[in-house]
């Protein structure tokens, strides 16, 4: 029944008279599938939120021990594009988020970073009208300039205050 389950997730494929082989399986794979899993599943948006959080904050630490100088400008970089794209709400967003994959990749954890994404494509429009304006675009600017003088001081209380009050 397993070996089922797994073919009808595309994982395995049964070929007849020769068993089963694995399928060439890759992270956008997984990330589709748990997305579907997490749309099935009805989450609300604070459960989802209340991830986000969670994750995010665990994240800090890794952050702050693992960035690079290339890191550290590719965060800079994100936050003065978004702050020139404060009056085109679809683009400041869609940077907005890139910023927090942004920290994913720093921390250089696959696992944590197919998370993040599946949480951030559950994030999109659904739940994101509220943020589509300069004035919320500007507030995450300042919060993620901020957020980038935490990690440069090494100061991970600091980075977590940021981020809570950045996602509460």
């Amino acid at each position: 029944q397993v070996i089922m389950h797994l073919a009808q997730l595309g994982i395995v494929k049964r070929i007849k008279n020769r068993g089963t082989v694995i399928t060439d399986f890759s992270y956008e794979k997984l990330e589709e599938l748990m997305m579907f899993c997490f749309q099935l599943s009805g989450f609300q948006f604070e459960e989802l939120k209340e991830a986000r959080l969670f994750m995010e904050l665990t994240l800090m630490p890794l952050v702050i021990r693992r960035v690079t100088p290339a890191g550290l400008e590719a965060l800079k970089s994100n936050i003065d594009a978004m702050e020139a794209a404060l009056e085109d709400s679809d683009r400041a967003d869609r940077l907005d988020r890139e910023f927090h994959k942004t920290l994913f990749d720093i921390c250089g954890n696959r696992t944590l970073k197919i998370f993040s994404n599946v949480i951030d494509l559950l994030f999109r429009r659904q739940h994101r009208q509220a943020f589509l304006n300069p004035t919320a675009a500007q507030k995450s600017v300042d919060d993620h300039r901020k957020l980038l003088e935490a990690i440069k001081a090494d100061d991970v209380d600091l980075a977590c205050a940021i981020i809570r009050s950045h996602i509460e």
